[in-house]
């Protein structure tokens, strides 16, 4: 609710409050500005996959807890 509150508050900005001001700039703007992320949202390049060294390490110690200490005995 307060994130709501507070960020809602944002909307009212298109409608600016001084009459010199026109509020359709502001409205276009903002309408712009919401489908032009909604039509470059993948407009970037995917990021490779990480990589890391262990993973390629082949895990021959299937023993699981505890039971390596009963193995060294």
């Amino acid at each position: 609710m307060i994130v709501f509150f507070l960020y809602g508050g944002m909307v009212w900005g298109i409608f600016p409050r001084d009459p010199a001001i026109s509020f359709e700039y502001h409205l276009a703007g903002a309408a712009l500005g919401v489908l032009m992320a909604f039509i470059l949202r993948n407009f970037d390049s995917k990021l490779p996959k990480k990589h890391y060294d262990w993973e390629d390490e082949d895990d021959e110690d299937d023993i699981i807890g505890d039971q390596w200490r009963e193995q060294e005995r």
